[in-house]
């Protein structure tokens, strides 16, 4: 009787696999011994100002496709990805570069946006451990 009423059953699933890392550890590590090296806390400055830019452009970005000026938001997304690239948050900048990729459609631009948050979410969260950790 169980075996026939098994699809009444629950469905377990299977657990997800875990995200990758979105920032690059050995990139925190170089600019951890930089700041080191110059006696600041370089990691935690560039960090704390990444966090506030990074917010701000995607808030413009949304706010240049709202508005119908891809170009702009292309500009934005480009220096927000080079910024990211640089300071090790390359998944992030991965879907900055296909968000660039897709404003030929405003519709599919408007389609990775959430994605975007997300993993912004993500990067600046594990920015935010890398600082605490010193």
């Amino acid at each position: 009787m169980k075996g026939r009423l098994a699809f009444l059953l629950p469905r377990r699933k299977p657990p997800a696999a875990p995200l990758a890392p979105s920032v690059d550890q050995e990139r925190l590590e170089m600019l951890r011994e930089l700041g080191k090296r110059t006696g600041e806390d370089l990691l935690a400055v560039l960090i704390h100002n990444y966090s506030e830019q990074a917010l701000g452009t995607i808030q413009a970005m949304k706010d240049a496709l709202r508005a119908g000026d891809l170009p702009q938001a292309g500009r934005l997304a480009h220096g927000l990805r080079g910024t990211s690239a640089n300071l090790g948050a390359s998944a992030f900048a991965a879907l900055l570069e296909a968000f660039e990729r897709s404003l030929s459609d405003a519709t599919a631009a408007r389609g990775l946006l959430p994605g975007l948050d997300a993993e912004l979410g993500r990067t600046l969260a594990e920015l935010a451990r890398a600082a605490a950790a010193g």
